[in-house]
């Protein structure tokens, strides 16, 4: 997983905090696509 979509996870949890990691995952990777 590239950096950009880890960033993108852990601010979705700052964020979100109910979201759970691997859904988190899923978002960064259908909104960045995946590389």
């Amino acid at each position: 997983m590239s950096d950009e979509a880890t960033q993108e996870v852990e601010e979705t949890e700052e964020a979100g905090g109910l979201i759970s990691k691997e859904e988190a995952i899923n978002i960064a990777e259908e909104q960045g696509g995946s590389r």
